[in-house]
């Protein structure tokens, strides 16, 4: 497990192989199988973020239940999303941001 996670503004700028480096880091269960549908359906850093185990264990992506939920929780873990005001704040601050910068209209 990683000591310390990267931020979210960087691992939005992740590549695939980004990607795949940050689970070898912090995940040692994960296999070759695992990292070649990570190739395949090119998940970068900003789609990682997006990942819930349900989407990773369902079609394009298809990942054994362990993966998918060792994936999500490190997800979960650099987004906060398991503590409900980093969420609120994430979420929110973005759709304000929009709205004052003028791209929600």
């Amino acid at each position: 497990m990683l000591s310390t996670l990267p931020s979210v503004e960087d691992v939005e700028k992740y590549t695939t192989d980004e990607v795949i480096n940050l689970l070898r880091k912090d995940n040692k269960n994960f296999n070759d199988d695992d990292f070649n549908i990570i190739r395949r359906e090119k998940i970068t850093g900003s789609v990682l973020l997006r990942m819930t185990a349900n989407v990773l264990m369902n079609s394009p992506y298809n990942f054994l239940a362990g993966p998918a939920e060792d994936i999500a929780d490190i997800v979960e873990r650099l987004t906060g999303l398991g503590k409900p005001y980093n969420w609120f704040k994430r979420y929110f601050s973005r759709y304000f941001r929009s709205i004052y910068c003028g791209r929600l209209k």
